[in-house]
């Protein structure tokens, strides 16, 4: 069966309160700042809307959802209005050794499966921060989305290319 991709958003896009603070500086100050949430309009065409697709980013800085955040949920990560499985889940960080931050966060690479039938010829990814309890504050999560991908199975069919099938899977014009 074909294949194809489609690149949503080849920039970084930081998302949360707002620019990076003092003590954020390890978050990559030249990522766009978005907002706490942000829409990417995508296309797939020629999709076969029963298979499964898959959603690859990378991540850097999540710390909603994690095991030590008391149960914050998680960022949210959907398309076309539907959670995708898994989500924007927390990653690594390495110990500063010279003390002047507490943890230092690493890129975090994802692959999601996107269910069948959630997308379209025409999408919408949505991507949410979402607020946290932090000592006796609330903020919101404070991250930065880069290289988001979506792979997806293509109809047999060719419908949409401008030809039609040939018995070898080839089109023809």
């Amino acid at each position: 069966m074909a294949s194809d991709f489609t690149i949503i958003q080849p920039v970084r896009q930081r998302f949360g309160d707002g620019p990076p603070t003092q003590f954020e500086v390890y978050f990559e100050n030249d990522a766009p700042f978005v907002g706490r949430a942000k829409d990417f309009p995508f296309s797939c065409p020629n999709i076969d809307l029963k298979a499964m697709g898959l959603l690859q980013f990378e991540s850097l800085g999540v710390t909603a959802g994690g095991i030590t955040n008391y149960g914050n949920a998680r960022n949210i990560l959907q398309i076309n209005g539907n959670d995708i499985p898994g989500g924007i889940t927390p990653g690594p960080a390495i110990e500063d050794l010279s003390e002047k931050y507490p943890l230092i966060p690493i890129w975090k690479s994802h692959s999601l499966i996107v269910p069948q039938y959630v997308l379209r010829e025409e999408n919408v990814l949505h991507i949410e921060a979402v607020k946290m309890a932090i000592a006796i504050e609330e903020t919101y999560d404070t991250f930065i989305i880069d290289n988001i991908v979506v792979f997806f199975k293509t109809n047999a069919q060719g419908h949409g290319r401008g030809g039609e099938v040939v018995s070898s899977g080839t089109l023809k014009s």
